[in-house]
């Protein structure tokens, strides 16, 4: 249903699914428009670059991850001295520079610590980073997340949020490693009575190599932050990608690319075994299941959750 500014006027809306403190993180870099156009995008760097000679070294915006062909050469040839990361639109991937990948340490006979990076024919990363898990990897390798950019950011982000109606927001998506960063921001908010919103975060699982650092997170920061306005009390289960890169998970292969389904991130006993243990330390759990395949691995591990008698946990 769209409701038209009278209406958002007089209505308080519960945004289920946001990203605002992503959003307060990031856009203190370059934010770009859809264009859907690699040369757009390209061109809009060169400009930021030009105006902002000391970054921040990213940009956010123009154009989901699956849709544009841009490659580190391309983004080298505007800076090549330093990390330059271009995060699409979607949040589900992107493009990096040469020195981006070097840094993360995605190169050439080297293992990458995470899925899924473009690569050419002789193995040498090709700069596209093809899934959320990947980009969020990246973004904590190169140390993208200040708390300062947060707090610089906040009053705008959340000035848009009040025009549209919204006083509460659940976000659902912190990059692994940086929950104290964004927590005790949001925190400070509060204390300093500019937070306008209600807030409630999650930590979140997207590989394996997640699941330990979410649940700690989620058991240091839950007790700590339980306010009026801010409150930890959730885990995210995060199950596959997007269709726009081929990364949801599916029971068929895709139409247009026949050798793959996709992907489900967690096995069906890292699923329930992490679910369980969400459970048993009374937090909520939040799933992302877009693909068919991962929605089946997603109910199969909400229902032992109920099997197991967590009546009142909160599943989505």
């Amino acid at each position: 249903m769209q409701l038209s500014r009278v209406q958002l006027m007089t209505h308080r809306i519960v945004a289920t699914h946001e990203h605002a403190t992503m959003l307060m993180a990031l856009s203190s870099g370059l934010t770009m428009e859809m264009s859907r156009d690699a040369g757009i995008m390209l061109e809009n760097v060169e400009k930021y670059l030009a105006s902002h000679p000391d970054g921040p070294f990213f940009s956010f915006g123009g154009a989901f991850e699956g849709t544009v062909e841009i490659y580190r050469q391309d983004i080298d040839a505007i800076i090549a001295d330093r990390p330059f990361l271009m995060i699409a639109a979607s949040g589900h991937g992107g493009w990096a520079n040469t020195k981006a990948l070097e840094a993360a340490g995605i190169v050439k006979d080297k293992t990458d610590p995470i899925d899924s990076f473009g690569r050419e024919e002789d193995g040498t990363p090709d700069g596209y980073v093809a899934s959320s898990a990947a980009v969020f990897y990246m973004i904590g390798a190169l140390d993208l997340i200040k708390k300062e950019a947060v707090l610089e950011q906040a009053d705008g982000v959340l000035r848009q949020m009040s025009k549209l109606g919204v006083t509460a927001s659940y976000e659902v998506a912190q990059v692994p490693g940086t929950e104290e960063a964004m927590f005790s921001s949001v925190s400070e908010l509060e204390q300093q009575g500019r937070l306008t919103v209600r807030m409630v975060c999650a930590t979140m699982i997207q590989r394996p190599r997640h699941i330990e650092g979410a649940l700690k997170a989620l058991e240091k920061f839950g007790p700590i932050y339980s306010s009026e306005l801010f409150n930890v009390n959730t885990l995210k289960v995060h199950g596959d990608g997007a269709f726009e890169g081929r990364t949801a998970g599916l029971l068929e292969p895709y139409s247009d690319a026949p050798d793959t389904r996709g992907l489900v991130s967690l096995d069906p006993e890292e699923l329930s075994s992490s679910m369980l243990a969400a459970a048993e330390a009374g937090y909520n759990i939040h799933t992302h299941a877009i693909g068919d395949r991962t929605n089946r691995a997603m109910l199969d591990g909400m229902q032992a959750v109920r099997e197991a008698g967590f009546k009142e946990t909160r599943l989505s």
